[in-house]
């Protein structure tokens, strides 16, 4: 989640910049529908893929950007950064928790049985279906 507060940083930063003065022309329009498309992917990417991709790859559109028109040196530093901010943002893997479904059964066997008991008071679901969503 580190990440997508870093890509929802920077697109807030995007969007506000051309009202500083550092961007103007087609360039503001530009970081500014940058900014708008990187916030609305800042909270898809923690559990898409494609969402992490396609926030690298408006990194990479913006770094290109920062070859065309002409402008200031600020203006550059600022589009640079801030491709490098989403690139990162975008390659950056997110954590995924993976049980084995055999170390299921035998934490959910320890935990649910009362001691001393042979079999367990209550079965709760083991495997893929019990941690759908932590498996990867």
């Amino acid at each position: 989640m580190l990440f997508s507060a870093l890509v929802a940083c920077t697109a807030v930063w995007m969007m506000v910049s051309p009202y500083l003065g550092l961007e103007t022309g087609f360039r503001a329009v530009a970081i500014v529908a940058a900014g708008i498309v990187a916030l609305i992917l800042a909270p898809l990417r923690i559990t898409s893929a494609t969402a992490r991709w396609s926030t690298a790859a408006l990194g990479l559109a913006l770094g290109l950007l920062n070859f065309g028109p002409m402008a200031s040196l600020g203006s550059l530093a600022n589009l640079g950064t801030c491709a490098v901010l989403l690139i990162i943002g975008g390659i950056a893997p997110e954590p995924v928790a993976s049980v084995s479904a055999p170390a299921v059964d035998e934490i959910t066997t320890k935990v649910v049985a009362p001691a001393g008991a042979s079999q367990p008071a209550v079965r709760l679901p083991a495997g893929r279906r019990a941690f759908r969503g932590a498996l990867a």
